[in-house]
């Protein structure tokens, strides 16, 4: 938990991917991931994480772009409600009813 709070009002984030890109994410704190692809796609099609490679120049170009504000904009997925569990213990109330 310390580690998660210290990205709380980050300006920007470089990350290697993993659930880095989910929790900056829900703290809506920019992040550059620097990896060539992401098995967490939705963070990156449906909010304002950038997947930049691991060419450093990119790497420095799009975290510059954040730290001056630019860029794509932060936005909540779909579904990034945080009423998850309690979706899912309906739903399992309704089924085993």
């Amino acid at each position: 938990m310390p580690f998660l709070n210290s990205w709380n009002g980050a300006t920007v984030v470089l990350a290697d991917g993993g659930g880095r890109q989910e929790e900056t994410t829900a703290l809506g704190v920019p992040s550059v991931t620097i990896r060539q692809s992401t098995e967490r796609a939705v963070v990156v099609d449906e909010s304002f994480r950038v997947l930049v490679g691991s060419e450093p120049a990119r790497i420095v170009a799009e975290a510059a772009k954040r730290l001056r504000g630019e860029g794509k904009q932060w936005w909540r997925p779909y579904l990034w409600d945080g009423k998850a569990a309690m979706q899912i213990v309906d739903t399992l109330a309704k089924e085993l009813a």
